[in-house]
């Protein structure tokens, strides 16, 4: 599983994503980069110019043999100032995997201010769109070259790849004339978009009266995506804030352009409810997980604060059963509670608690993989404190639907292409701990490798540490796993980026449950992909 550049952040950075955990999912920044585009959308959604990419990609090897062919696609900023601003330039450059040195004869992409990126399901493509400006570039990793470029709109979130990954899908929620508190002066503009990485074409699908929180893109037959499920709540303020009515599946035909059916979720919160809250200036936000077996048959969706499961049949286009796993109390349902206790009455202080999901299932579909967050967001005179605290882990038997698994110290987890291995870790961020620098709050559970198969935990690495898995290979013997390094803590406190002995690659072979080697990467702030094996 890749994931944003946000997990990969510093401590500062990671603060202020989670304060503004709510709005991930409905905004986004817009995307850019530095090279001339090879493919440009007109006005009208044609495509000007393409240039389809060859089928001949040159061959790379790891130069220390020991993984052949693996290749780490890392990144840096070239800012040396400390804190959010320092991701302005971000740079991505090749490392070796086997010996942790940047490869040769490849220039550094820019990636522009506040990078998001998107890597295809096969490890060979990244996405990339970037702050401030209204394209989505794509590089093939493999030629360690730009590819195409699509000339596109603000607010673009791409995120969502064909299972054979030849179709990218982007999607947006944007307001042309922003108002205070989250109106939009004008119309919403909500679309979908497709780039077709093969042949460097884009087009426009459709435009939507609601807003996208995830969508999943059916199985492709012969590169061709049928459909595509949307999670969407109706509202006219940004961010899911007071969404009209129940959220829904909404079934979108690819081909025609139209949503052909809502499944309606009945009673199930999401985004920012304020009916029952009265006082605007509190607010509790909720972010339900969903994932879609492989064979696009079954779509399963998770409660953001109870143990409670709906599952939606794909071939009926209805719900199948709403599953109430028994479990006791949500442990978010218990964390928010405990965090609500912490927060200062209404008259001081403004904010509220964040519930957030992550859901996956094994590739065979028998088990489904639930974790996630809460966090609690407090603003006192113009201040803003954050308190947050793991979900845990539970897996979920999905012939049964009954937990056959369960851990407490998880937020995040990677799963093995293969389904064996579950690598599951966590941390939360405590500012009653952290010095007048912003050092020392973080509260980490260190990684856990679990072993599908026996449902044990079969090693747990860096107890008191965090540890974030960069990538896993495609044939599940090695996982790559970033800590810090010994200069990091040292950088942390002078108040500027690390510039040595900051990051720490361990190469985890999880079938023996061994760290078969530690690379230290130098200046260096995270790990975007693994390029696929030749």
């Amino acid at each position: 599983m890749f994931r944003l550049f946000d997990r990969l952040w510093t401590i500062d950075a990671l603060t202020l994503a989670l304060a503004s955990a709510a709005m991930v999912g409905l905004l986004s920044a817009c995307s850019g980069g530095d090279s001339a585009p090879l493919a440009v959308e007109t006005s009208g959604g044609a495509v000007a110019s393409a240039s389809p990419i060859s089928s001949t990609m040159p061959a790379y090897s790891a130069a220390g043999g020991e993984l052949p062919g693996a290749m780490l696609v890392h990144w840096r900023p070239t800012s040396t100032t400390f804190g959010p601003v320092s991701y302005s330039d971000a740079l991505a450059l090749p490392l070796d995997a086997a010996t942790g040195i940047e490869m040769d004869g490849r220039s550094p992409i820019t990636l522009g201010n506040v990078p998001q990126t998107s890597v295809s399901p096969d490890g060979r493509f990244l996405a990339v769109t970037s702050r401030g400006t209204d394209e989505v570039k794509l590089y093939d990793l493999r030629a360690w070259q730009l590819v195409a470029t699509m000339k596109a709109v603000p607010g673009l979130v791409v995120e969502s790849w064909s299972s054979d990954g030849s179709q990218l899908f982007a999607w947006r929620d944007y307001c042309p004339q922003p108002a205070s508190e989250g109106r939009c002066l004008a119309a919403w503009e909500r679309e979908l978009r497709q780039m077709d990485v093969v042949q460097a074409s884009a087009r426009r699908i459709a435009d939507f009266d609601f807003s996208i929180v995830k969508i999943h893109v059916g199985p492709s037959s012969e590169g061709v995506s049928e459909r595509a499920y949307a999670l969407g709540i109706r509202t006219n303020i940004c961010c899911g804030i007071d969404p009209q009515g129940d959220p829904f599946v909404a079934v979108v035909d690819l081909a025609k352009g139209e949503v052909i059916k809502e499944i309606q979720l009945r009673d199930m919160l999401i985004g920012q409810p304020r009916h029952w809250l009265g006082d605007t200036s509190m607010y509790a936000s909720y972010w339900p997980a969903t994932a879609m077996s492989q064979d696009g048959s079954k779509l399963y969706v998770a409660d953001s604060v109870d143990f409670r499961v709906t599952v939606v049949d794909l071939n009926e286009l209805r719900i199948e059963r709403t599953v109430d796993l028994k479990e006791p109390r949500s442990r978010l349902a218990r964390i928010g509670g405990w965090l609500w206790s912490q927060f200062v009455s209404t008259a001081e202080a403004k904010g509220g608690p964040s519930y957030r999901r992550i859901a996956e299932l094994t590739p065979d579909s028998r088990y489904l993989l639930i974790s996630g967050s809460v966090t609690l967001e407090e603003i006192k005179d113009n201040e803003r404190s954050l308190k947050d605290r793991p979900a845990g882990l539970v897996v979920i038997d999905t012939e049964k639907m009954s937990v056959v698994f369960r851990e407490g110290t998880t937020s995040v987890f990677d799963l093995s292409p293969d389904g064996r291995w579950l690598l599951a870790y966590g941390s939360y961020w405590d500012e009653s701990r952290a010095d007048d620098k912003g050092f020392g709050g973080l509260v980490a559970f260190g990684l856990k490798l679990i072993d599908l198969q026996s449902f044990e935990v079969v090693r747990h690495f860096w107890p008191n540490e965090e540890a974030r898995v960069a990538a896993i290979s495609s044939d599940s013997k090695y996982a790559y796993i970033t800590t810090d390094g010994p200069g990091m803590a040292e950088w942390r406190r002078a108040g500027i980026n690390c510039t040595a002995d900051c990051t720490l690659l361990n190469v985890l072979e999880m079938s023996s449950g061994e760290l078969v080697s530690q690379l230290p990467l130098g200046e260096m702030e995270g790990i975007i992909s693994l390029a696929p094996d030749q």
